[in-house]
């Protein structure tokens, strides 16, 4: 179960990412001496568009997105406020808005949360390749995620009428 938690928390990282407008370089479930697995982002600062701000609430999103689909997979996950990623969120959102951060974490919560069911497929699909082959490079990600693109985008096409 721990490895199946560990993928859908690194495939909720790598597809929040992505449908934010950053580069994924590299996804793993393999650990290190610090992680269960891990998420190589491009540069989340300058992926997207729009303001510094907007920047700071992507990160922020980046790195709650992985506990928050942990927690959608299994839901007797805990969130743990001490974990690196909270830890990480809390930073982005103290440098946001001071005092306020709890408000900013709480607001980019549900936001994240709302993204991670938009897309939750792709979590599933990205979770599941990660649990068959360990580790997947940015352009695998992507074309998991293209690839569910296509099909959604298919199935609301209009059928075409039948010449005869």
């Amino acid at each position: 179960m721990r490895r199946e938690r560990t993928a859908y928390h690194e495939a909720g990282h790598a597809v929040i990412a992505y449908r934010l407008g950053v580069e994924v370089k590299f996804v793993t479930i393999l650990p290190t001496h610090h992680s269960g697995g891990y998420v190589t982002p491009g540069d989340l600062f300058c992926g997207g568009t729009g303001s510094d701000h907007a920047a700071l609430e992507r990160a922020i999103k980046f790195c709650l997105a992985g506990p928050m689909a942990e927690a959608l997979f299994y839901p007797r996950y805990h969130r743990r406020l001490k974990s690196v990623d909270y830890v990480c969120a809390f930073g982005l959102a103290r440098y946001l808005a001071g005092w306020g951060a709890r408000e900013i974490i709480r607001h980019q919560e549900r936001e994240t949360k709302k993204l991670l069911k938009l897309y939750w497929k792709d979590v599933q699909q990205v979770a599941q390749a990660l649990l068959e082959y360990d580790e997947l490079t940015g352009i695998a990600v992507k074309g998991i995620m293209d690839r569910e693109e296509d099909d959604r985008i298919a199935a609301m096409a209009p059928e075409e009428p039948d010449p005869f």
